[in-house]
């Protein structure tokens, strides 16, 4: 939900503005939650949690998943579906032979213009070049992308996402940090 906050209301270029002394309202009128469709692969544990506070925030939330969808979740017919009829995607995968690079050219090549693909759950799901060349393309659809999980997690961070004003890049936590498991 924060990454979704965070590029609806482009909090961090509101935050660089107003660090650079420049104290000014929004140039766009942000758009309304309650507006939007969230599209969540994977609907387990964490899937079903976030679609249960987007519907609460007046989203209308369709889900795809192997797993029955709860009552605030719709369901997609297909991943193809559900990318072009939401505003937001969510992924919430493990990485199997069968999600490797599930998201790739193609699949981004269907979303919706103006919309935002969140990867928390697994590098590897999303093909980071083709969607730092997403990101790149002023007449792709896609508008921004957060992303706390990357196929290659090294203490030198490297990706092709690395520098794109329109990617929100974060840091896992560790599989060690006590506050992941409280």
């Amino acid at each position: 939900m924060a990454q979704l906050f965070s590029l609806t209301r482009n909090l961090s270029e509101h935050n660089e503005a107003a660090h650079q002394g420049r104290w000014s309202g929004p140039a766009d009128v942000a758009v309304e939650l309650s507006e939007l469709t969230l599209g969540v692969l994977g609907l387990g544990r964490i899937g079903q949690a976030l679609s249960e506070r987007a519907a609460a925030l007046g989203m209308n939330v369709q889900g795809l998943s192997r797993r029955p969808a709860g009552a605030a979740v719709r369901s997609a017919e297909s991943l193809g579906a559900l990318l072009a009829s939401s505003d937001v995607v969510s992924l919430h995968l493990p990485l199997t032979p069968w999600t490797q690079g599930m998201i790739g050219r193609v699949e981004l090549a269907l979303m919706r213009p103006g919309s935002i693909l969140l990867n928390t759950s697994r590098g590897g799901i999303v093909d980071e070049q083709a969607l730092a060349e997403a990101l790149r393309d002023p007449a792709h659809p896609l508008a921004a992308a957060a992303v706390d999980t990357f196929a290659h997690e090294h203490a030198a961070f490297t990706s092709p996402l690395f520098g794109l004003p329109n990617a929100l890049l974060t840091p896992p936590r560790r599989r060690d940090d006590p506050a992941r498991h409280g």
